[in-house]
């Protein structure tokens, strides 16, 4: 294998991940794999998708093959209260970069890099990109109301008052469904007696078409690595409902017919049924503004600052 500039490792299993770290890197390798990709690949620079204390043997032999050592931190402190792990993975990253092992940070939250680093932490911001397949691009939405609600059914991606809120705007609509991928989400939407469908293990191509096809979509959740569907989902021309806490929108302005899809107040369902009514009503508009955004943004392709050193 040829040397490379960069190497990205993480676990594979970590999707959104693995397309943040390698969208500007020059090899991607799974973390049971990096100790082979690192002497193939002889990187100038390994970059960690998150991190594990179970990983330092793998950054001390990237260590000893002179590589400079970078770890992504995708998510926010608020997201260590749902997962303690988080913390903990943290507290040892920061204690391998005070010992020489980890050279700097970087992450898509600018808050938290600007925190990091003038506590004597560098840190980067990271702006992450991606792409909609220009197969489904032009896909008009089915017939009826669709909401969808793609979140993977963990606590942070509040789904239980999205949905609320999605039958809230369904309920007088026969021709109203809510769309979701998780059967374990079913249980309340049951209750409730609203119509839905489950959409479970779809390749990637049959979910960009899937996603396609819906009026609107909702990714109001508490905390993002940096809003992968929410991009995605405008790309394709469907308007999407975020939070504050979603990366990839903090620099929409109020001007902007895409703050009407911004949504302050997360764990109100009659809020966040008012901003999906307010936002059909709007959705030409809402569609157009928000793929030119993400086009101008995103589509082109990651750009990555270097990391700062510390004050």
């Amino acid at each position: 294998m040829k040397k490379v500039d960069v190497l990205a490792i993480c676990p594979s299993g970590w999707s959104g991940v693995r397309k943040s770290i390698s969208q500007d890197a020059d090899a991607y390798a799974d973390v049971r794999d990096g100790r082979a990709a690192i002497r193939d690949h002889d990187p100038a620079e390994v970059r960690f998708g998150g991190y594990s204390a179970d990983w330092r043997p793998l950054l001390k032999f990237a260590r000893r093959r002179h590589c400079r050592i970078v770890v992504t931190i995708h998510h926010t402190p608020a997201f260590h209260e749902f997962a303690g792990s988080s913390r903990a993975a943290l507290v040892k990253a920061i204690e391998d970069f005070k010992n020489g092992l980890i050279d700097g940070f970087e992450t898509p939250h600018a808050g938290v890099a600007e925190t990091l680093t003038l506590l004597g932490i560098p840190c980067a911001v990271r702006r992450n990109t991606t792409e909609a397949p220009a197969a489904v691009t032009d896909r008009a939405p089915r017939p009826g109301l669709h909401i969808g609600i793609f979140g993977t059914g963990l606590p942070w991606k509040n789904m239980d008052t999205q949905m609320l809120a999605a039958a809230l705007t369904v309920r007088d609509r026969p021709d109203g469904v809510i769309h979701i991928q998780h059967a374990g989400d079913t249980s309340l939407l049951k209750a409730l007696g609203v119509q839905y469908r489950v959409h479970p293990d779809m390749a990637p191509a049959q979910f960009h078409g899937l996603l396609a096809s819906m009026t609107v979509t909702m990714a109001v959740t508490f905390t993002e690595t940096f809003g992968y569907l929410a991009v995605e989902s405008f790309l394709l021309g469907v308007p999407c409902l975020f939070s504050p806490m979603t990366p990839a929108f903090h620099d929409v302005s109020r001007e902007s017919p895409l703050w009407s899809c911004r949504v302050d107040r997360i764990d109100d369902p009659v809020y966040i049924s008012a901003r999906l009514r307010e936002v059909m009503r709007h959705r030409e508009e809402i569609s157009e503004a928000g793929k030119a955004f993400c086009q101008r943004h995103f589509r082109s392709g990651g750009t990555r600052r270097s990391i700062p050193a510390p004050p």
